[in-house]
C-alpha cells in the first residue's frame, strides 16, 4: 500500500554525471551505469504517537525507509545531509565506528601536552562522537570535576 502521508520535500541523486551513453555513442568501453537515489523526507509531525519533535524528518530512500536507529528513525537536517554524502560516496552507506573501549568507571590516565604530569581519573560518560568525527569522553578528574577530553589523549588503566 502506498505511503498516505504527506512528505515535505524529496531529493533525486544520480552519480557519475549523466545517465549511461549507448555503446555506439561510446565505442567499446561505455561508462558504468549512473546510480540514481530518490530521498523523500516525511516530517516527523505525521507520526504523532511516535512524539517526532519539528524539524526531525523519516527519510525513503529509493521507497525504503532509511531506519539506522530502529523502526522510527527521525533524522535532523545535518543527519540527512550526512546521508546523502554517504549515497554519493559509491551509493554505500559508511558502517558504523565502534566507540573506544573506555566503560563507565574505569579508571584512566590522560595524556596532555599542556601538563607536565599524566591527569587520572575515572571514566563519567561513555566516549561518544562529535559532528569532527573524533571520539570524547568525559572524565571525572580530582579539583575539576567532569572534563572532556578527546579518546586519543586517554589510555585505559583498569576496569573496575
Amino acid at each position: 500500500m502506498a505511503e498516505q502521508r504527506k512528505k515535505s520535500d524529496s531529493i533525486l541523486l544520480r552519480t557519475e554525471g549523466k545517465s549511461r551513453l549507448s555503446p555506439s555513442v561510446c565505442g567499446e568501453n561505455p561508462p558504468t551505469a549512473a546510480a540514481m537515489f530518490s530521498l523523500e523526507l516525511f516530517p516527523a509531525t505525521e507520526w504523532p504517537e511516535e512524539n517526532g519533535d519539528a524539524g526531525l524528518f523519516r527519510v525513503r530512500v529509493n521507497d525504503v525507509w532509511h531506519c539506522p536507529t530502529g523502526k522510527y528513525s527521525f533524522l535532523t537536517y545535518s543527519a540527512i545531509g550526512e546521508l546523502v554524502a554517504a549515497l554519493l560516496n559509491d551509493g554505500e552507506l559508511p558502517a558504523e565506528e565502534t566507540a573506544p573501549y573506555l566503560p563507565e568507571k574505569a579508571e584512566v590516565r590522560v595524556h596532555s601536552d599542556e601538563d607536565t604530569f599524566h591527569i587520572t581519573g575515572h571514566v563519567r560518560v561513555s566516549p561518544y562522537q562529535k559532528r569532527d568525527g573524533r571520539w570524547y569522553v568525559q572524565v571525572w578528574v580530582y579539583g575539576q570535576g567532569a572534563v572532556e577530553f578527546c579518546c586519543n589523549d586517554v589510555t585505559l588503566r583498569r576496569v573496575r
